[in-house]
């Protein structure tokens, strides 16, 4: 499998647009996790970049956590687990990369807004494993 570069992930950057609806910044920090080693490390720093950048604009957050496997875990809870544990408040995208799966979780405004309804997460989430193949 090969690192995924800045333009095969495009599709985070829709995740970035939707996830507008504004709240105060983040402590400076990575929103992307990747611990599952999919990404190159300049893709890394570019999107820590440009969602640094949109946080400060609008309070919310994207956090990228990828994990290598979710260890008998079902990805709902793997997903839940990382939410809470960093305190997301925007959205996470959560990927298992050898059980292929992923999840996108919007924090509570984000779905109470619409932002992200079953069909706007599914287009996304499409769009991303289409990069992943």
């Amino acid at each position: 499998m090969r690192l995924l570069t800045f333009a095969d992930i495009r599709p985070l950057a829709a995740v970035v647009a939707l996830a507008a609806f504004l709240p105060l910044p983040a402590v400076a920090r990575d929103f992307v996790q990747d611990q599952a080693g999919m990404f190159s490390a300049s893709t890394v720093a570019q999107l820590n970049q440009r969602i640094s950048n949109f946080n400060a604009q609008t309070g919310k957050e994207v956090v990228v956590v990828t994990v290598q496997s979710l260890d008998g875990a079902t990805l709902q809870d793997a997903a839940s687990s990382a939410f809470s544990s960093n305190n997301v408040n925007g959205v996470l995208i959560f990927i298992a990369r050898s059980d292929r799966k992923d999840i996108i979780v919007p924090d509570r405004a984000g779905a109470q807004a619409g932002w992200f309804t079953p069909d706007v997460t599914r287009g996304i989430r499409q769009s991303m494993e289409s990069q992943f193949r």
